[in-house]
């Protein structure tokens, strides 16, 4: 999740459409961004154990595993509808988002790695990098450092933050292959 995040704001960044404006290392921030680790723990791992922990097996044992997939992560991405300056490309990244937390899932056959990557995920974007995070401005409590995004919102996501860009996209379609190839590596390691 960290690195996930890190690689789309570093492109952002390349392309000119983030710029770092603030970084704040006072004890206080670090205290306050430590904090909102706990509570994206929380947030994360609740929503993994809706989605890939219970909707995905469930609809996966009655329906196959591929449509387990697909449906959870489309419910995923319904529970975000009403975030603030969702647009069509926030909720095609929100889907996306979701089959790579499946695909994680299924990789380690465990929801413990895919709740760690949710929570640092939506902890780097708000309280290390302080962009909106799914629309919402988790940041304003706690943040390490403060980008100013600017820029066509395709590229930048808009008021959705860069969960809702382009770059995303491209970043989450390489993830996911990236882990759909480790997979097949461990299982092909694995085979007799």
């Amino acid at each position: 999740g960290f690195l996930l995040i890190t690689a789309i704001v570093a492109v952002m960044a390349i392309t000119g459409s983030a710029r770092l404006s603030s970084v704040d290392l006072s004890g206080a921030a670090i205290a306050g961004i430590a904090i909102m680790f706990l509570g994206w723990m929380v947030e994360g791992g609740a929503e993994e154990i809706l989605a890939r922990g219970f909707l995905m097996p469930v609809i996966g044992a009655r329906w196959g595993v591929a449509l387990g997939v697909i449906l959870s992560s489309l419910i995923h991405a319904y529970l975000h509808i009403q975030n603030p300056s969702v647009t069509p490309l926030a909720m095609s990244n929100l889907i996306l988002l979701a089959v790579f937390f499946s695909l994680y899932a299924l990789a380690e056959e465990s929801l413990w790695g895919v709740m760690g990557v949710h929570a640092a995920w939506n902890w780097t974007q708000g309280n290390i990098f302080g962009v909106e995070v799914s629309g919402t401005t988790a940041y304003e409590t706690s943040h390490l450092m403060q980008w100013r995004i600017a820029g066509p919102d395709w590229l930048t996501g808009g008021g959705f933050g860069p969960e809702g860009s382009a770059i995303t996209f491209v970043i989450l379609i390489i993830g996911s292959l990236l882990v759909i190839t480790f997979a097949l590596r461990r299982r092909k390691q694995s085979a007799p």
